[in-house]
């Protein structure tokens, strides 16, 4: 019974995996016509409690290559020095705004930031992130190039030394790079907000479809609105558009990060996403089953591990350069080895605590 689910389970992952290495190739290496419309682009950034992470973001947005930007900054009831900041930095440009948000929550501050915006193209990031000099060219380019509803931009983790940190790297360039490769072929399941563009008359019709009763979770609800809304939806396979962010400093808020990622996981209605969740989480745990239940069928279980690491690596080996991820087998080896745990332990905590709900 255990072979015959194994085999099963196999299959679908390989294939879906494939699935992300076709969808990668095509993104990658699609052409993007030139277009020469130059929108009004609104960036709206929602902020809480960040005066020790704003500076690199207010230095990056300052020295964007586009002109015809405004930028909304929306202050979620802060209790640092994150307003007196970003006054002072929209103190002397005629295109900066700060608001207070009148409603705890990132989703309130995100609609209430979208009602000062005047652009046809909204732009989020979040306070931990610096966009390079052309981030906001380049979106505007795919924005004008392809029509989009919405545009998923890319996202990495800024180098750090040693061996966890470039883990951490090699993880979230997985997420990411599975939600653009899976958007490539026409089913788009995930979003990141630090790097997000949509027409502004798509998010009013379509805001009120966030989902409150979730803290957070505000690009992946709104990229499932678009989708059921048959909207054109387009990743940004460019450089020049990627978004880099901090890693977090330990492994306790590795996992509290993602455990608030996961939490939202039951208020998820987007068949593509809910099949991708189980398909991962089964083969992941199955990896743990093996190794733990009594059995004769060796030959399944090596077939099976050697099957996962092999299109992992696959994949792996078409985003790397992109994500600036270092060559290195025993990377891909080591997540591979502790992501069953790492499922897992997630799984579990969601199940039983649903901790990740309390912030955003």
């Amino acid at each position: 019974m255990l072979s015959s689910f194994t085999i099963l389970i196999m299959l679908l992952y390989i294939n879906w995996m494939l699935r992300l290495v076709r969808g990668w190739k095509k993104g990658s290496a699609a052409a993007v016509p030139k277009a020469d419309d130059e929108p009004l682009v609104s960036v709206v950034v929602c902020f809480h409690n960040e005066e020790k992470r704003l500076a690199p973001l207010l230095k990056a947005l300052a020295q964007q290559n586009y002109q015809r930007v405004e930028y909304v900054f929306v202050d979620d009831q802060s209790t640092d020095r994150t307003y007196s900041m970003l006054s002072g930095f929209a103190a002397g440009r005629s295109n900066a705004v700060v608001v207070r948000s009148f409603e705890r929550g990132k989703k309130k501050a995100l609609r209430q930031g979208v009602s000062h915006a005047t652009g046809e193209l909204i732009l989020t990031t979040d306070a931990d992130c610096r966009p390079g000099r052309d981030w906001i060219a380049t979106m505007v380019h795919y924005f004008s190039s392809t029509r989009a509803d919405l545009l998923i931009g890319a996202v990495r983790i800024a180098p750090v030394p040693g061996f966890p940190g470039k883990l951490q790297q090699l993880e979230f360039a997985t997420l990411v790079a599975s939600g653009m490769a899976s958007a490539a072929v026409g089913r788009p399941f995930m979003a990141n907000g630090a790097n997000l563009a949509v027409r502004r008359s798509v998010f009013a019709e379509l805001s009120h479809r966030l989902n409150d009763a979730e803290l957070s979770g505000d690009d992946v609800f709104l990229l499932h609105a678009v989708k059921r809304n048959k909207g054109k939806i387009v990743p940004v396979f460019s450089s020049d558009a990627m978004v880099e962010t901090e890693g977090v400093g330990s492994l306790s808020a590795f996992f509290r990060q993602r455990l608030r990622w996961a939490s939202k996981s039951p208020s998820y209605r987007d068949t593509e996403i809910l099949f991708t969740q189980a398909l991962v989480s089964s083969v992941n745990l199955l990896m743990l089953l093996w190794c733990v239940l009594p059995h004769t069928a060796w030959p399944v279980f090596v077939l099976a591990v050697t099957s996962k690491l092999s299109v992992d690596c696959l994949f792996v080996s078409r985003f790397r350069h992109f994500f600036n991820i270092p060559d290195s087998p025993g990377l891909v080896a080591a997540l591979f080895a502790g992501y069953p745990f790492y499922v897992l332990i997630t799984a579990v905590s969601v199940l039983l605590a649903g901790r990740g709900r309390r912030q955003w």
